[in-house]
């Protein structure tokens, strides 16, 4: 029975030797050679051709002008002398008019069948019935103003002939050149083949672990260490991401354990059967609480995913940021009290910006219970107008944010250390991040250990080019 396996040596000795591909560069230089003679070629054709004509229109319109002034007998002076050493025809015809003269070859076997053709014909390099014509003509013809038509024709067997010959020159120097056209595109496949495969090195030397910055390979430039660089980081990036998602894994099992263990240990106690019904009622409201929680954190997470892939429907319309705030810390002013924390708000005029008013209120919400909740006594908040912005503050003399989390305040699921001993989830400030850029604004964090934090909020103002359209 065979089976997938490659064959050994003995199997490929048997087989032969086998012969390199041809390489794909030698094919598409010799297309490319072979594109640039054939265009060469047409070029050419167009250009004679396009000389004949011009040549037979400038007879044409000296013609007409002699046959304008002095009628036949300007046409019979030079037709010859004018049209040159090429063989050619003028045929004047009309209703009671038929005028040829013949020019170059006096032999008139030659010549066209003029019954053939209509005087009226106008063609490049076409042939005409004839005994012996010879051919392709060029023929041009135009009114001669007295219900006459003037028309002249020129042969152009030179023309093809000298076509001919350089047609066959093109296609000698095709012949001799395509073989050397394949040097080249030798040299540059081969030189493609080792820089790929240096590439190929870096990157599997980045996947091991290793960092490379530059190749250590020789000639390498600077378009390779970039984009063995942006490999790197972004190998950096995945296991940042990996790190990450086992972080937050760990954080929600160790967060929603607590709920969790709880609504069990509630619905556990109320199943006891020595129970009255007020028990059975506080038990309840337990297990309905914790599960209030739960749903809390799982839609939270919901809304940071909606907000942070740009899906989150915002009812936008124009408030006052002075009305949200004053309902938001009348919300938290009891538990502001229990802790001893003054707040502040320093708004003596309306603010008014473009949002979404369940949306900001959360972002403020978040906001002060974190200046509460990390040992601030005093929070102050600020609106104003900054340009085509609004702006607001929300300054605190807390325990403050290391540089080291400043910017890991913001990812999902992150938690400091000394916020472990505090309840939450590390759902917050991501929340409050993507919904702030969300509205098109920016939120920035300026901070020092044990003197406080300040939050600025910039939102867009109702009516300027900057504010986002309502979704």
């Amino acid at each position: 029975m065979e089976t997938g396996h490659p064959p050994n040596g003995a199997d490929r000795a048997q087989q032969g030797p086998r012969l390199p591909p041809f390489p794909a560069g030698v094919l598409v230089g010799a297309a490319c050679f072979l594109l640039t003679f054939s265009l060469l070629g047409l070029g050419l054709t167009l250009t004679l051709k396009n000389a004949d004509h011009r040549a037979a229109q400038q007879i044409l319109d000296s013609y007409l002008l002699r046959y304008r002034r002095g009628g036949l007998a300007a046409l019979q002076a030079d037709f010859p002398h004018l049209l040159g050493c090429r063989t050619g025809f003028l045929r004047l015809a009309g209703p009671h008019l038929r005028l040829v003269l013949l020019a170059g070859d006096t032999d008139t076997s030659g010549m066209p069948d003029f019954d053939s053709f209509a005087p009226t014909l106008a063609r490049t390099w076409t042939g005409l019935r004839g005994h012996n014509s010879v051919g392709p003509w060029t023929v041009v013809s135009g009114p001669a103003g007295d219900g006459n038509v003037l028309q002249i024709g020129i042969d152009c067997s030179a023309t093809l002939d000298l076509l001919t010959r350089l047609g066959k020159l093109l296609l000698l120097a095709a012949l001799v050149l395509l073989p050397l056209s394949a040097v080249p595109a030798l040299v540059m496949g081969r030189a493609g083949k080792k820089r790929t495969e240096r590439l190929r090195r870096a990157v599997e030397a980045a996947a091991a672990g290793q960092r490379p910055r530059s190749l250590p390979a020789r000639g390498a430039d600077r378009e390779e260490e970039r984009f063995v660089s942006a490999v790197s980081r972004l190998l950096d990036r995945y296991d940042r991401l990996a790190r990450e998602l086992q972080e937050s894994m760990d954080n929600m099992a160790h967060d929603l354990r607590t709920p969790m263990t709880r609504l069990r240990t509630t619905a556990e106690y109320g199943l006891q059967e020595y129970n009255s019904v007020e028990q059975l009622r506080e038990t309840l409201a337990d297990c309905l609480e914790e599960s209030d929680r739960v749903l809390a954190i799982l839609n939270t997470m919901l809304t940071v995913a909606e907000a942070q892939a740009d899906t989150v429907r915002l009812d936008l319309r124009p408030v006052d940021l002075r009305d949200i705030l004053a309902e938001v810390i009348e919300m938290y002013q009891v538990l502001a009290e229990e802790q001893h924390v003054s707040i502040q708000l320093q708004a003596p005029e309306p603010v008014m910006a473009l949002v979404d008013r369940t949306r900001i209120s959360q972002v403020w919400a978040n906001l002060l219970d974190n200046a509460i909740k990390y040992g601030a006594d005093r929070v102050r908040i600020s609106l104003a107008v900054r340009g085509e912005m609004t702006e607001g503050r929300i300054e605190d003399n807390g325990m403050g944010i290391s540089e080291a989390e400043k910017e890991r305040i913001w990812e999902r699921l992150y938690r400091g250390d000394r916020s472990r001993n505090r309840p939450g989830l590390g759902l917050g400030l991501t929340l409050v991040r993507a919904i702030v850029e969300a509205h098109h604004g920016s939120i920035m964090v300026e901070s020092r250990m044990q003197q406080g934090t300040t939050f600025t909020v910039r939102l867009p103002r109702p009516g300027l080019p900057s504010s986002p359209a309502q979704q």
